[in-house]
């Protein structure tokens, strides 16, 4: 740390009232008081917004983060929060917008799963209250929004794009699975649309339409690899951007679930739709799930 602490005596700590915490990402500044803040997502279909601040001046001891706001979705468990991310501040008001996961969601079709934006709310922003945009994945079974990451602006609009995979996707009876190129200027234009909650609960509707006729779909060219389970934005040595994409459950050579991650280029502002690379674990060990969970840095 900067301070010179350790890392068993961290500056900042959180204890959540779930017993179990699910996903974790970096929310950006989302109540725009000039401090990053952290989104959790819990097992009890809940996620909460962990608000930053100062350090106090001479502080030498961890300081507990109390401040929080915790959003609920009622109903069954459709693993809500299993995945979160940033998508940056879209609509310009100095707040970021972040993106929930529901891999589960049975909105309108079993399974089939979901994203929720939730637009940055406080008192420094154009809304005091959350404000949700919900969609839909559209196709039974699919496990739209099981990984995500909205970190990077691919297109060079200014704003940031979203990676949104569906896993279980088939394609001729053959389970590929399906990784979604978002722009944030769709998102943005669905913020008119969006609904806001006062009391803390998440809402189920309304639903909007997919973009699926106009954004590119990336998909494995080898059945039952898991493609999708992960993804990130991240870039190369020279600051190319590209999307990884972990297929945990690749066979190679013969030998089963090595795993793997393939890369996909970013060229004049769109994806590519064929992987540059395929990089495999480091040994052919059996079932290692190498790309079972990715990370990235497209800073």
């Amino acid at each position: 740390f900067p301070d010179g602490r350790s890392m068993d005596a961290p500056t900042f700590v959180w204890w959540p009232e779930n017993p179990r915490v699910d996903g974790v990402a970096a929310a950006g500044d989302v109540d725009g008081d000039g401090f990053g803040d952290l989104i959790v997502g819990g097992t009890d279909q809940s996620v909460s917004f962990v608000y930053g601040e100062a350090l106090p001046a001479g502080a030498d001891d961890t300081i507990e983060l109390c401040r929080q706001t915790t959003l609920t979705l009622d109903g069954g468990n459709v693993s809500f929060g299993r995945q979160v991310t940033t998508l940056g501040d879209l609509d310009g008001d100095g707040c970021a917008e972040t993106a929930v996961g529901a891999p589960t969601d049975d909105l309108q079709n079993n399974n089939e799963g979901s994203v929720r934006v939730i637009w940055g709310f406080g008192p420094s922003c154009d809304r005091a209250d959350p404000a949700f945009t919900i969609y839909a994945g559209g196709i039974a079974n699919d496990q739209y929004g099981f990984a995500m990451d909205g970190s990077a602006d691919a297109d060079g609009d200014g704003l940031n794009d979203l990676l949104v995979s569906s896993p279980l996707r088939s394609i001729n009876n053959d389970r590929v699975g399906s990784v979604f190129f978002v722009p944030g200027s769709r998102i943005l234009a669905s913020l008119p649309d969006a609904v806001s909650s006062t009391d803390g609960t998440v809402p189920s509707a309304p639903v909007e339409a997919l973009f699926l006729p106009t954004t590119p779909l990336l998909h494995s060219f080898h059945p039952s690899a898991g493609f999708g389970r992960s993804v990130a934005w991240t870039r190369d040595a020279g600051g190319a951007l590209y999307a990884a994409v972990g297929m945990p459950f690749l066979d190679q050579d013969a030998h089963l679930r090595t795993g793997g991650v393939a890369l996909y280029a970013v060229t004049g502002g769109a994806l590519e739709l064929a992987p540059r690379w395929v990089i495999g674990g480091e040994t052919f060990r059996e079932d290692s799930d190498f790309g079972l969970v990715l990370t990235g840095d497209a800073g």
